[in-house]
């Protein structure tokens, strides 16, 4: 700014006639003649300057260093410019030169080869940027050639490929990035355009911390949602790199793409029709629970011994069914679940099956029982079954809800993905659409949705440790988690209100814009089997 301040009020000057002086020629020092050694006579100084100017560029000062010093220079030399006019007749033609003389004592021929030297220096820069730039739209051109000569020269460093991205960014986000040392500019510009306009829209400082991790990181970094993003920039680099590790990219075209493992078609018709079935048994055997409990009531009123032990036997023989029915309902629900992975539907299935079993023989035991006390030891080990398993479904039940909860937030973090490439082509084409408030909130959502879901899962983690140990502190965890799953859900479902209206805006602007086409993009989920390999 002062330079150019400098070159303003000498041009002001100049242009009116007045002159600019520490003392004009008749006021110089004894000893100083005006024209003497180390003097300059320049013919339209103005002109001569607006050449120059033109020739390098509007950013570039072609007397840098001559005209004044930097505020940032440690040579604490300067250099007084005394510029005088003077006006002569000749010949009935009546001129005016102007002066201008430093007190360095260089000569005329020194000054010109440095403005020379400057301008051949730069020009050459700049001729080297213009290969570089030449087929880059002129608007996106403009961007970057109003940047400082410094940024642009580390810009010009990368290669064609890198500034073509760089120049799609707005010219607020390009300066960001231009601030960055060459070897973080390198590495953050080296991202796909998707994922540096990401990156770009976070603060400064956030963008010079992530920028400086190493390029796998910063791709996985770079993946994650806006809100994400910025959570995870907040923290401490040693910590980015922590959650970083725990994250897993994946490519998807649809949001029913994401999941952690592929269930056959097939597989999961049968798994749906056989959920269907064991929940009819299971709404069955309540009845017939509550009709044998009734029977039982009206046998021990009537002082009937051999009907107590018959309707005992039946309610303890339905209430077993009913809880097989239950368990049931979970496997099937497990065997057509995509959201969890093998090893955790595997370590469902067979706790299942155990219960089942153990479910199993108790009614051996209770069909073979012939007497009233029989009857009474087989239903005093029934109910301690009962409690078991009740505890443990409610832990499957919780797991399984968790996974569904997270693909809920998994496909949402995808079509945060898609909103946010529909957004920009929006933009490129011109066309307004004011959903900014919508998609702040839609982000906030998505974001308690799945701190929810991560608490959620922090807390069945914490009761599968506890459940051969602490059988009571495990139940209590999985009820806990149980109330923040609900929870999540709501999130999930106020975030899918959200785009409704977005996307209904969205169409209402451009109608052929659709979120869920075949356009790839790339998710960041966390990958608990990363969780387990540390723990371990």
């Amino acid at each position: 700014m002062k330079k150019i301040f400098t070159m303003l009020i000498i041009s002001m000057f100049l242009v009116s006639g007045l002159q600019l002086v520490f003392g004009d020629e008749h006021d110089l020092p004894p000893g100083d003649p005006g024209l003497g050694d180390g003097g300059l006579i320049i013919d339209d100084i103005e002109a001569q300057l607006r050449d120059e100017m033109a020739n390098v560029g509007d950013d570039l000062d072609p007397l840098e260093g001559i005209l004044d010093t930097d505020d940032d220079s440690d040579d604490t030399t300067t250099t007084t410019i005394v510029v005088s006019s003077h006006t002569e007749t000749r010949d009935g033609e009546t001129r005016t030169r102007n002066r201008v003389r430093t007190d360095s004592g260089e000569t005329r021929e020194e000054i010109r080869n440095k403005i020379e030297d400057k301008q051949e220096r730069f020009t050459k820069i700049r001729e080297e940027k213009r290969i570089k730039f030449k087929d880059i739209k002129d608007r996106r051109a403009d961007r970057l050639e109003s940047l400082s000569e410094e940024r642009l020269d580390k810009i010009a460093d990368l290669d064609k490929a890198q500034i073509e991205r760089l120049s799609k960014l707005n010219i607020r986000n390009i300066e960001k990035i231009a601030e960055l040392k060459k070897e973080r500019l390198e590495r953050i510009s080296k991202l796909s355009e998707e994922k540096l306009r990401r990156v770009s829209r976070l603060r400064k400082e956030h963008v010079e911390k992530v920028s400086d991790l190493e390029q796998e990181d910063l791709e996985k970094f770079s993946a994650l949602t806006k809100i994400d993003m910025e959570r995870f920039a907040g923290l401490e680099k040693g910590e980015i790199k922590e959650k970083i590790k725990k994250i897993k990219v994946v490519k998807v075209k649809k949001v029913k793409d994401i999941k952690k493992r592929i269930v056959s078609e097939i597989k999961i018709k049968e798994a749906k029709d056989k959920f269907k079935l064991a929940k009819e048994k299971f709404e069955a055997s309540k009845k017939e629970l509550s009709e044998a409990k009734d029977e039982l009531e009206d046998a021990k009123a009537a002082n009937d011994e051999a009907g107590v032990v018959e309707h005992s036997k039946k309610y303890l023989l339905k209430a077993a069914e009913s809880l097989i029915s239950h368990l049931e309902k979970i496997k099937h629900s497990v065997e057509e679940n995509e959201q969890l992975d093998e090893t955790e539907a595997a370590d469902i299935l067979a706790k299942i099956e155990e219960e089942i079993g153990s479910v199993e023989e108790i009614k051996t035991t209770i069909e073979a029982a012939t007497t009233k006390d029989e009857i009474k030891s087989a239903a005093k080990e029934l109910r301690e079954i009962w409690k078991g398993v009740k505890r443990a479904a409610k832990l499957h039940a919780a797991r399984v809800v968790h996974a569904r909860t997270q693909g809920l937030v998994n496909r949402i973090k995808v079509l945060e993905k898609k909103l946010d490439n529909v957004l920009v082509r929006l933009g490129e084409s011109d066309i307004e659409v004011d959903v900014s408030a919508g998609v702040d909130n839609f982000n906030t959502k998505v974001g308690e949705a799945r701190d929810l879901n991560s608490q959620a899962r922090d807390k069945l983690k914490e009761a599968i440790e506890l459940r051969e140990t602490d059988k009571e502190g495990s139940e209590a965890l999985a009820d806990e988690a149980k109330t923040l799953l609900d929870s999540s859900k709501d999130a999930v479902k106020e975030a899918h209100d959200i785009l409704k209206e977005i996307v209904d805006k969205i169409k209402d602007a451009s109608p052929d814009e659709e979120l869920e086409d075949d356009e790839e993009v790339e998710v960041a989920i966390e990958d608990e089997e990363e969780d387990d390999d540390d723990e371990e």
